[in-house]
């Protein structure tokens, strides 16, 4: 039985033994494996296609999700309004007084805090001086007698402007150590009300003085002259000066004169001059070009509109105070 099988097998594979059957394995082979190699690259390319369409896909959901939830998209009107929210400018320390009413004997003012205050006994002269002792605020009510001048030729002229520069001279050498002499200059010479408003500097110093003359009685003196100064060392006054000068506006004395040895007396009752005259309820003051505001907790504060006042804010344009929370919106006028 095995033997009939061998040679069964071995009589098929005579018979394809011959060269035409050899042809034909060979071809059928090629073919084969030209089919395979062609299902190949078809499985591999649809295989590919799906992964790149699912990638795409994938993309482009993790892109809106990147930008249509997680991060928002900011329109140039969103962008406008939320910079008109943010203040420009800001009252700092820099550019505004916190003021505060303090008095010394029968003088008072609007004062920054940390300034210190002199009188006189009998209140016809007070100094207004910042603790570095750069700034300086004050008034002066002096009844000027032609014929003292034996004593200081300058303080009793016969010209108030004379006089009023010598008082000026005092100031700036016993307050800043200037040692050089004040100049009036074309900066401010006008009237404000009864007042004279001028401007001086000297070679380290530079400032205001507003004053007013009045009649003398034509015995004791010829005339009688108030003054308000406000002088400061020249590097401060470029940034502060307007502030300074309102600060010496504010001032007020009720000054008390008796007769003296020299039999030369003051400038008669007490000067009440220094209140806004042009009408504004905010007491913003167009010669000096600043005005006061405070905050929530009544704390009063001397601005500069050029300085301090921003056109941008969370309620529109005004003052701004910084705070822990943002900004505090300051309302107009003093807290009284």
């Amino acid at each position: 039985m095995l033997s009939q099988i061998a040679l069964f097998f071995k009589d098929i594979v005579s018979r394809w033994d011959t060269p035409r059957s050899r042809r034909i394995a060979t071809y059928a082979t090629m073919v084969f494996i030209v089919v395979a190699v062609l299902y190949s690259f078809y499985t591999v390319g649809t295989r590919l296609k799906d992964v790149t369409e699912r990638t795409e896909v994938l993309g482009d959901k993790t892109s809106r999700s990147s930008t249509e939830e997680d991060k928002p998209v900011s329109s140039d009107v969103s962008q406008k309004d939320a910079l008109l929210k943010i203040p420009k400018k800001t009252v700092g320390s820099g550019d505004a007084f916190r003021v505060t009413q303090k008095s010394t004997g029968a003088c008072s003012g609007l004062i920054p805090e940390g300034w210190i205050a002199f009188s006189s006994p009998r209140s016809d002269a007070a100094d207004f001086v910042s603790g570095d002792k750069t700034m300086y605020a004050g008034y002066a009510a002096l009844g000027v007698n032609p014929a003292l001048q034996v004593y200081d030729a300058e303080l009793y002229s016969a010209t108030p402007e004379v006089s009023i520069k010598r008082l000026g001279d005092a100031i700036i050498s016993g307050t800043f150590g200037d040692g050089s002499r004040l100049s009036y200059t074309d900066e401010f010479n006008q009237k404000v009300g009864d007042y004279t408003l001028r401007s001086l500097e000297s070679q380290g110093s530079k400032g205001v003085v507003l004053y007013r003359v009045f009649p003398g009685d034509g015995i004791n003196y010829s005339y009688a002259e108030v003054a308000r100064f406000a002088l400061a060392k020249k590097q401060v006054w470029n940034t502060k000066g307007e502030l300074i000068a309102r600060v010496a506006a504010s001032l007020n004395c009720s000054v008390q004169f008796s007769p003296s040895d020299q039999a030369v007396v003051g400038g008669g009752s007490s000067d009440t001059s220094t209140k806004d005259e042009n009408g504004d309820e905010y007491g913003y003051n167009p010669q000096l070009g600043t005005e006061y505001v405070h905050d929530e907790n009544g704390t009063n504060y001397l601005v500069s509109p050029g300085t301090s006042w921003s056109e941008t804010g969370p309620s529109g344009p005004g003052y701004y105070k910084s705070t822990n929370t943002g900004w505090e919106f300051l309302k107009p006028g003093r807290f009284n």
